[in-house]
């Protein structure tokens, strides 16, 4: 029963974000390259991170920090489902395709759909963490499918005062939204081409990682994060279990402050989105989370010092 190396890899880089060293076992996964893994060395690296953090919501910040990830696979649902439906189907196929670990079921209760996941095993806490991290990637997943705001829940037997909102406490891991959700269509992510945008982002993080400095690890958790839109400062301090308050504090010592970090990535992604034209300038201010065109524009010029029509006509001439 192996296991896609990927998701192994997925905690390994939020580990380093956290400062963690690279033991032996970490360094003789990563040197196999293999694109499995099996059961017992991927337990036996998750606890090694599990001890060295100590972190109870470590399941929590490794899928918010898997977002980017997620929206990938949110992409690849929506181009062949039509409905949630067809999406949660595709979704049960992929998790026992590639970590067969978990077994996914789903079922309408009244007025409530739920998705309810299980590892028939006795590594309590390790399951805590993949339960938590596998749930919180889907309650994404089910958000930007979905076409409206929905209320979605998701239960966890370890749930306590310092769990997201979105948490409850319960008897099993699981997520719930309304029933009628399910024969909705999957909203359309075409007008994202993340075909496109998502290796744009997974290059750039490649680059970041050449430097272990604070800022490079902020800029590498706002670009996993992204939905495209980059996270807010209170959720990316979270992701590195720190306070906003000491969270840019850390910042600071490296004179810095989380708007400039986010005005550089801005700046960066908007360049990479400039130089393939299916990007409107309205899209690109769009996927930036910018809240009106205008207010792009402003930012642009103050970085570039011309709008962006003509810098894109100077980047396509140039090649």
């Amino acid at each position: 029963m192996d296991i896609l190396a990927l998701h192994l890899q997925s905690f390994i880089d939020y580990g380093r974000l956290r400062n963690i060293r690279d033991n032996g076992l970490i360094r003789e996964f990563e040197s196999s390259a293999t694109p499995m893994i099996g059961r017992e060395l991927f337990y036996e690296i998750l606890d090694s991170i599990h001890n060295t953090l100590k972190d109870d919501l470590l399941g929590i910040r490794v899928g918010r920090f898997l977002n980017l990830s997620a929206l990938g696979l949110i992409y690849q649902i929506s181009m062949q489902a039509s409905t949630m439906e067809e999406g949660i189907h595709y979704l049960k196929s992929f998790i026992d395709a590639t970590i067969p670990i978990i077994h996914m079921s789903d079922e309408t209760v009244g007025d409530k759909h739920i998705i309810s996941l299980k590892i028939d095993n006795d590594q309590k806490e390790l399951n805590r963490m993949i339960l938590e991290s596998v749930l919180t990637i889907i309650s994404k997943e089910l958000m930007m499918m979905s076409q409206k705001s929905m209320e979605i829940r998701i239960s966890s037997p370890c749930h306590h005062a310092g769990y997201p909102e979105m948490f409850y406490l319960d008897e099993t891991y699981s997520i719930s939204f309304p029933d009628v959700a399910l024969k909705g269509a999957v909203k359309n992510q075409s007008d994202k081409h993340l075909d496109y945008l998502i290796p744009q982002y997974l290059k750039m993080i490649e680059e970041l990682k050449r430097t272990e400095d604070f800022v490079n690890k902020v800029k590498i958790a706002a670009l996993n994060m992204a939905t495209p839109a980059l996270p807010r400062l209170e959720d990316i301090a979270d992701n590195f279990n720190l306070t906003p308050r000491t969270f840019q504090r850390t910042l600071a010592k490296e004179q810095t402050t989380f708007r400039q970090v986010a005005d550089d990535l801005k700046k960066d992604i908007s360049s990479l989105l400039l130089r393939n034209k299916q990007y409107s300038v309205t899209d690109i201010s769009y996927l930036l989370g910018y809240s009106e065109p205008a207010a792009f524009f402003h930012s642009f010029n103050k970085w570039y010092g011309d709008p962006p029509a003509i810098v894109r006509s100077r980047i396509l001439k140039a090649g």
